[in-house]
């Protein structure tokens, strides 16, 4: 919504349950703080909510969509599928060939100069 309010939306299936969730985070303006909340609905008169108050700590001070964006550890979730792709092909020595590492070769095979 802005560079410090979050709002999520969502749902899941799993087995034979069915939910819906929504949530907000909200950072306070020029503080590494955030106010947050979760709430959860589902089969069977399930309902969940969670929420309190994130803390940042260390580094610079940024929006909520710069710490989002930038600050959370890479999702590997398909490393599973594609961690060989990288690997299969002779790079020559330099970078250990994973297709995610960000570029270690040139265009060439040779190590960037």
């Amino acid at each position: 919504m802005t560079d410090d309010f979050r709002v999520s939306v969502g749902g899941k299936i799993v087995d034979d349950f069915d939910a819906l969730r929504a949530g907000f985070e909200y950072q306070f303006g020029g503080m590494p703080m955030s106010l947050y909340t979760n709430a959860e609905v589902g089969d069977d008169d399930f309902v969940t909510i969670v929420g309190g108050l994130k803390f940042y700590f260390g580094g610079e001070d940024k929006s909520l969509i710069r710490r989002h964006r930038e600050d959370d550890p890479r999702n590997k979730t398909l490393d599973l599928f594609t961690s060989g792709i990288g690997k299969s092909h002779n790079n020559g020595g330099y970078g250990d060939g994973d297709a995610t590492d960000g570029g270690d070769l040139t265009t060439d095979g040779e190590p960037p100069s």
